[in-house]
C-alpha cells in the first residue's frame, strides 16, 4: 500500500489558498485563542473526523490547542491549514489534507458551528480538493467523513460530486470523489 508519493512535496510547499469567503494558510501558535472557540464546542467537535487519531478534538483551554498546533506543525503525514474568515480576519477552524494508503487522500474539515453551512463547506471542499488533486497526480481519490447528522456537510459533498456510503479501514460514513 503506497502513500501518494507527491504528498511530501505538497506538504512542504503549501503556502496559501483562497476562496471567496476564506483564506487558508499555515497554522501558527497565535491562532490558539481563536481556534479554542471551534475545538471547545462539543457540537462542532461531534462533526469532526478524529478517526485513527490519538485522541479526540475536544479541548478546554488555549494550551491544549497550542499543543495540538505544535503536533500538527511537525507531523509529516498531513498538512493542517488554518481557515481564516476573510471578512473578520479571524481563524474559524482548520482543514487537514492527509495522504492515506492506495492513493487515497483524506480531507478533514474542522469548523465553528456557525460556519457549518453548505455554501461555505462547498467553497472549502472545492478549492482544497482541486488543489491536492492538481499537486498529487497519483492520488486516486479524495475522501471526507460526514456523519449522518452532518446534513450541511453531506449536501456540500454531494454538490461537489462526492458519493456517500464508503468506509476507510473500520471507519464508516465517508464520501468519495474519484479523480476524473
Amino acid at each position: 500500500m503506497a502513500i501518494v508519493p507527491e504528498f511530501a512535496a505538497y506538504r512542504s510547499g503549501f503556502d496559501a489558498l483562497d476562496t471567496p469567503s476564506f483564506h487558508l494558510r499555515r497554522l501558527k501558535g497565535e491562532d490558539a485563542p481563536a481556534l479554542l472557540a471551534c475545538y471547545s464546542d462539543p457540537d462542532a467537535v461531534r462533526l469532526m473526523n478524529d478517526d485513527n487519531c490519538r485522541s479526540g478534538f475536544l479541548m478546554t483551554d488555549e494550551e491544549q490547542v497550542r499543543e495540538s498546533i505544535r503536533f500538527w506543525e511537525v507531523c509529516e503525514d498531513f498538512v493542517r491549514q488554518c481557515v481564516v474568515d476573510k471578512a473578520s480576519g479571524e481563524p474559524v477552524g482548520t482543514l487537514e489534507v492527509c495522504a492515506h494508503h492506495d492513493g487515497v487522500v483524506i480531507l478533514r474539515i474542522d469548523l465553528r458551528t456557525d460556519y457549518e453551512r453548505e455554501d461555505l463547506l462547498r467553497e472549502l471542499i472545492a478549492v482544497s480538493t482541486g488543489d491536492v488533486l492538481a499537486a498529487c497526480p497519483s492520488a486516486k481519490c479524495v475522501m471526507v467523513k460526514a456523519i449522518p447528522e452532518a446534513a450541511e456537510r453531506r449536501r456540500a459533498l454531494e454538490a461537489c460530486g462526492f458519493t456517500g456510503g464508503h468506509q476507510i479501514m473500520q471507519y464508516p460514513h465517508y464520501y468519495r470523489l474519484d479523480r476524473p
